[in-house]
């Protein structure tokens, strides 16, 4: 089943066209219909809608709750909210009706809006959203950041007040966690969210989502619902690992990306926060850990222009994106793309930051693996060697990084088929290692590695 569906094209791999499979769509986008056998869905009758009303409050008037019906035409996202407000403050249809007539809704909403919606739908659910808020303490700030979130859920894992209470947890965080579940309990009896199946993440209807927004956009708060709603993904991204162990936490780095597109498609022009910018830099650093060069380069794309657009080109951050997208592109390997980028990264380096600094060093090795990669060892000879005489002269011979350099050296004489000297750099090097850091440390076993496999190479010669 796939909700709220945009894109034909994207659902086509999705949805066979033989066995006894069924796909369910559903959309406002009517090009869905050339495709597929459409079902339309209609508001509910004025019987329906009573009866729904009737079920839920446990009020027989019928005839009162038709007319209430009526006024809310006749939509269930809309007799929903009202049945919920009944039933909790024991209301009668007429009382209902009275507060609905007497809402200001102009004080909340804008009066101007593009794609219109019923006006008594936006009464109800703005009614309900006040008076959650006025009785549930939090309610106002987490219906804030849920209107920014993902429409397809959010986690509940990422709201405030999740604790794992299956692992060791204070008194305090216990507390705070129950404090959470009786908020989501609360509002979930409003029908202003809802819970997925298996309860694991909290559900919002698009429309309360929209209608929620509008009022933020209105009182100016969308900056802080923004950012807030950041706070609590970059407390997420701060418990995801790098590198291999990335796979074990593919389930949060699929959250980590979901909401901050969902956040990117609240931005326009220069509004985009740094923090947000660097949550998607590091969403495409962990699809790269991923292997996932698919969707990597493109994020990784954007978000080089975002910070071109709204930082500047010369800026560290620029430049560490414009760094970090040549990887993807070298990774899916495409030099063509990644050595150029690797090229103006590493002159901008030096002239912004000056040839010694770290980051320098780091854009000098990049390029020279990319010339490496590319059938150009000599370039790639060159760039090593510089690297390794400064990183010599700034950091001393026995400093990790040095240590590094002279692998990486070694490695490229290797492939240009100067094993002697590869050995020999080989050899100091593992000495200095085991010496320095210890025969278990990674690079240590790296070069040790690298030199079995040479040693071998050479003997066959």
């Amino acid at each position: 089943m796939f909700d709220n569906a945009a894109d034909v094209d994207q659902l086509a791999a999705w949805c066979p066209v033989t066995g006894a499979v069924r796909v369910l769509i559903t959309s406002r986008n009517r090009a869905f219909h050339q495709r597929y056998a459409p079902i339309e869905v209609d508001t509910f009758t004025a019987e329906q809608a009573a009866r729904f009303l009737a079920e839920r409050t446990g009020l027989d008037d019928l005839d009162q709750a038709t007319a209430l019906a009526a006024e809310l035409d006749y939509l269930p996202l809309a007799l929903a909210q009202a049945a919920a407000l009944i039933a909790r403050r024991h209301l009668i249809y007429p009382a209902y009706r009275r507060l609905l007539a007497d809402f200001p809704l102009s004080d909340y909403l804008p009066s101007q809006r593009g794609d219109i919606y019923p006006v008594g739908t936006a009464q109800a659910i703005m009614l309900s959203v006040v008076q959650a808020e006025a009785t549930l303490p939090g309610g106002a700030d987490l219906l804030r950041t849920l209107a920014v979130l993902s429409p397809a859920g959010v986690p509940r894992i990422l709201l405030p007040g999740h604790v794992d209470l299956t692992a060791q947890a204070s008194s305090a965080d216990v507390t705070a966690a129950a404090e959470a579940q009786e908020l989501l309990a609360g509002l979930a009896d409003t029908s202003l969210i809802s819970f997925s199946e298996d309860g694991s993440a909290v559900l919002m209807h698009r429309l309360v989502q929209r209608v929620l927004r509008e009022r933020v956009i209105r009182d100016g708060d969308l900056p802080a619902a923004i950012d807030q709603a950041i706070d609590l993904l970059v407390a997420l991204d701060n418990v995801i690992p790098n590198g291999a162990q990335t796979w074990a936490a593919r389930a949060a780095v699929e959250i980590l990306l979901e909401q901050t597109d969902a956040l990117r498609t609240l931005t326009t022009g220069d509004d985009i926060p740094d923090r947000l910018l660097a949550l998607r830099a590091w969403c495409g650093h962990y699809l790269m850990d991923l292997a996932d060069l698919r969707r990597a380069v493109p994020l990784l794309r954007q978000t080089l222009s975002d910070r071109e657009r709204i930082l500047g080109t010369d800026h560290p951050n620029t430049l560490t994106s414009r760094n970090n997208l040549a990887s993807a592109y070298q990774a899916a390997g495409d030099l063509t793309q990644a050595i150029p980028l690797y090229q103006q990264t590493l002159t901008d380096r030096e002239r912004i930051l000056g040839t010694d600094h770290p980051d320098t060093l780091s854009s000098r090795n990049n390029l020279a693996t990319a010339y490496q990669a590319a059938g150009d060892p000599s370039r790639a000879i060159a760039l090593h060697q510089q690297n390794l005489t400064d990183r010599e002269r700034i950091l001393g011979t026995d400093h990790p990084d040095t240590l590094s350099s002279r692998n990486n050296l070694a490695y490229v004489y290797g492939s240009a088929g100067d094993l002697t000297r590869a050995i020999s750099i080989y050899q100091q090097t593992l000495a200095d290692c085991e010496r320095v850091l210890s025969e278990d440390h990674p690079i240590t076993k790296a070069v040790r590695g690298n030199l079995d496999v040479l040693t071998r190479s050479h003997e066959r010669k």
